[in-house]
């Protein structure tokens, strides 16, 4: 999914065509703010489009993927799905250390699995793997991280975290449509 195409003049131009949608370019400058988390000695968090169903939340989030590589969902794209295990996005945070994490829909995590949202936000933002013993009756190697969550859902993600002010601290959540309406003109864009 991380791979050098298209064309530089092309990108900033569709990235001027978002200018003027500030919870747009949100999402573009976190993921750029990804890199700077260890040179500034600032922590993990999260970044959260929450609206309604077709409101361009997923689009914002190949919009910060782009200026990374494949922007898509499939095809190895960087887009991953909130439809996780633990194991399994530390290995995605330790793969993207300096670069964005991006994870697509919250409603993809199954009713009963709920936890797993306020405990990956946790986990990410804490930007360390658990402990884990090897074979051999040691330790194995713990995989740390800098990076930043950016992810959509249909509701805010400080709601799926009541109760755990662990998760909630390290969210910012950006409610509502992102184009701030749902027409044909903001399809084009």
């Amino acid at each position: 999914g991380m791979h050098r195409r298209g064309d530089h003049q092309e990108w900033l131009a569709a990235m001027d065509a978002i200018a003027s949608y500030p919870r747009v370019v949100a999402n573009l400058y976190a993921s750029f703010a990804a890199p700077l988390l260890r040179i500034l000695g600032a922590a993990n968090f999260c970044l959260h489009n929450g609206g309604p169903s077709s409101g361009g939340k997923t689009t914002c989030l190949r919009l910060a993927a782009s200026a990374w590589g494949n922007p898509c969902e499939i095809d190895a794209g960087l887009l991953l799905s909130w439809d996780s295990t633990g194991v399994g996005a530390e290995r995605a945070c330790a793969l993207r250390n300096g670069m964005p994490l991006l994870l697509d829909d919250t409603k993809r995590v199954a009713t009963q699995r709920q936890e797993l949202i306020r405990d990956l936000i946790y986990l990410i933002s804490n930007g360390r793997g658990r402990t884990r013993g090897n074979r051999e009756g040691g330790t194995a190697a713990t995989d740390t991280w800098r990076t930043v969550l950016i992810s959509s859902g249909e509701v805010a993600l400080r709601a799926s975290c009541r109760g755990h002010a662990g998760s909630v601290m390290r969210t910012l959540d950006l409610t509502g449509i992102p184009f701030e309406r749902q027409d044909v003109t903001t399809e084009k864009k």
